[in-house]
């Protein structure tokens, strides 16, 4: 039988929380933040929570995803990007 969690469960994950995107901002050298934007592999979203290493974001209109922080990822801060971690061309410059 699975375990219910209660409240209290979920306040202590939360505490955990800064300490995964502190991890990731410390190895990875991004500016991940809890509710920040960006854009993965051309795709909008934002970043709910982060577990092993790996952001959880939220796409616009679809589900969450585990993403690498380095994997074709632009961060973003009040519409403008602050990181990019691409090293190949964009697929969608050019047609905008």
């Amino acid at each position: 039988m699975s375990k219910v969690r209660t409240k209290r469960d979920w306040s202590r994950y939360a505490a955990r929380e800064p300490n995964r995107l502190e991890y990731i901002r410390q190895r990875y050298q991004v500016p991940a933040k809890r509710l920040g934007r960006v854009r993965v592999n051309g795709s909008f979203g934002t970043i709910t929570q982060a577990t092993g290493g790996y952001l959880i974001v939220r796409f616009d209109g679809g589900p969450r995803r585990r993403c690498h922080p380095t994997w074709r990822v632009e961060y973003y801060n009040d519409g403008v990007v602050v990181h990019d971690t691409w090293d190949e061309p964009k697929p969608w410059e050019g047609l905008e």
